[in-house]
């Protein structure tokens, strides 16, 4: 694979990761300010869509770190 296509997938994948974490902040935040504000019934709707939300957040940010290892390796490869 040539290196600059490389260097495109390892800077849209950064830019993935990016995105994902701005996701699990944002839910993070959402969370926390229901918690401390909402009453319990508000709580137990909100919360169980917010807590998926937030693991499938995680999830692809795992997913995309994992890409951006194997890309860094490929790119490694065909420095050699």
């Amino acid at each position: 694979m040539k290196q600059g296509k490389l260097e495109g997938m390892i800077k849209s994948v950064k830019m993935r990761i990016e995105w994902e974490q701005e996701n699990i902040e944002r839910c993070m935040k959402e969370i926390k300010e229901k918690a401390q504000n909402g009453d319990p019934r508000n709580i137990a709707m909100f919360m169980p869509g917010k807590v998926k939300e937030l693991q499938e957040a995680i999830d692809r940010k795992d997913k995309y770190s994992e890409q951006l290892d194997m890309l860094k390796c490929l790119m490694r490869n065909e420095e050699e």
